[in-house]
């Protein structure tokens, strides 16, 4: 079962407050690179962002090695833009930023699947796993296998726009992985 005894609770998504999260990688920041680290075992509940590490104009290389597993990740509901004019992105459980052998599995991501989505203004939007755009081959050797995607609630009217792995590397020559999820 993915997720040990250590939970790290958040409060929902903030109207006010954009990408409200539990741990932040800023790449151009001295020391901020996450080379080598793990992250496992950990409950991650009703953040906006689990884990972000975001590019800023730093190096290609800041998660080399980077591994995200048997972790629990409960994503809450997105506010749609119309409610929450504070904050235009969507939910997201892991944000990946740019390096290579990084590995994503046998994590659990529970989606709340009720959010209303305004199509005339913007969209409740959740996605369990994203990379940051970078190109090339920034993403070599990454691996998102035997993770678990798990959708709950009923859909609203205006149903919310819900993604599993959204893999946005734009990465023409990298060897990336994504196999042995599951969808449900």
């Amino acid at each position: 079962t993915a997720g040990g005894t250590a939970t790290i609770q958040g409060p929902g998504d903030l109207p006010g407050v954009a990408l409200e999260n539990a741990l932040f990688f800023n790449s151009n920041k001295p020391n901020s690179h996450c080379n080598n680290w793990t992250i496992s075992n950990i409950k991650f509940y009703d953040l906006d962002v689990a884990v972000i590490a975001d590019h800023n104009g730093g190096p290609v290389t800041p998660m080399k090695g980077f591994t995200f597993i048997n972790n629990e990740v409960r994503i809450p509901v997105d506010l749609n833009h119309t409610v929450a004019l504070a904050d235009n992105f969507q939910n997201l459980g892991l944000h990946l930023n740019y390096g290579k052998d990084q590995t994503v599995s046998g994590n659990n991501f529970i989606i709340d699947g009720t959010g209303t989505s305004d199509p005339g203004n913007a969209y409740s939007t959740t996605v369990a796993i994203q990379s940051a755009t970078g190109g090339g081959d920034a993403y070599d050797n990454l691996k998102i296998q035997n993770n678990q995607f798990h959708i709950t609630g009923m859909p609203a009217a205006q149903p919310a726009r819900i993604v599993g792995v959204w893999e946005n590397g734009n990465n023409q020559t990298a060897a990336i992985d994504i196999s042995g999820n599951t969808f449900v």
